[in-house]
């Protein structure tokens, strides 16, 4: 396999941007950016599963089965938490979005009504 050439100069911008006042921005999305790399090499995805509350460990652990079964392979499944949601799940896999909230379906309810 052939080694992809580097500029060397976006290092120096990286470094930069690091010791910048908008440094949080930039390591926030350079870890994003860094554990998808890992994880795609390692031939492993990852899954967001945004959710109301806390979910249990059982709840987790099925989640976790369930998306094994489906896709046949290791996922990392991150949680978050969005109280805002009010209840339901969204979940964020690769191109796949799935969005089973109770936000959501207010607001297509609220739109199928004509609402703004």
């Amino acid at each position: 396999m052939k080694n992809k050439s580097v500029d060397k100069h976006i290092f120096q911008e990286a470094f930069d941007l690091m010791n910048s006042e908008r440094n949080s921005v930039f390591l926030d999305e350079l870890e994003n950016k860094i554990s998808e790399a890992v994880l795609k090499t390692k031939g492993i995805e990852e899954a967001l599963l945004y959710s109301a509350v806390e979910l249990s460990k059982d709840e987790k652990n099925k989640f976790e089965k369930t998306i094994f079964q489906i896709l046949k392979h290791e996922v990392k499944v991150n949680y978050r938490i969005e109280p805002k949601l009010l209840g339901g799940l969204r979940i964020h896999l690769g191109d796949w979005k799935i969005d089973g909230t109770l936000i959501y379906q207010l607001e297509r309810l609220k739109r199928s009504l004509g609402g703004n």
